[in-house]
């Protein structure tokens, strides 16, 4: 006996359809640049089909998403850097240097001096 389908998480899902709407591409565009169909990508933003892995990181490109596997323990984390980059009330509060600087960058990489701890080391610290 075969498994149902397992839908598309509704997370990944909800991501997509808001990705093509904030890139105002409609369904049938979209499908006619990756070669499938406008229902097809409808079921897929709805959660209604269990697509393979492929159309989905299809998709995910085509709206210039990268799809990622994070650990469980990051998720948070991870989380929190995407509502602080698409702009929470958080983000609007980040100096002019610290949304110039990518969210990867050390805080003070680029920057003449560097902090010494108690030791005498060289530390770097790493900001969210």
């Amino acid at each position: 006996m075969k498994p149902a389908p397992v839908p598309v998480p509704s997370e990944i899902a909800t991501t997509l359809a808001a990705a093509r709407r904030a890139r105002r591409t409609g369904q049938r565009a979209l499908g006619g640049r990756l070669g499938i169909s406008q229902a097809q990508i409808s079921r897929i933003e709805r959660g209604l089909n269990d697509p393979q892995l492929s159309t989905v990181q299809n998709l995910a490109g085509a709206l210039d998403l990268d799809l990622m596997l994070v650990p469980r323990a990051l998720g948070p984390v991870v989380s929190a850097l995407i509502a602080e980059h698409v702009g929470s009330p958080q983000a609007s509060s980040a100096t002019a240097k610290e949304q110039d600087r990518p969210l990867y960058q050390l805080a003070n990489e680029g920057e003449d001096e560097e902090e010494e701890d108690d030791d005498g080391n060289d530390e770097a610290t790493y900001v969210a």
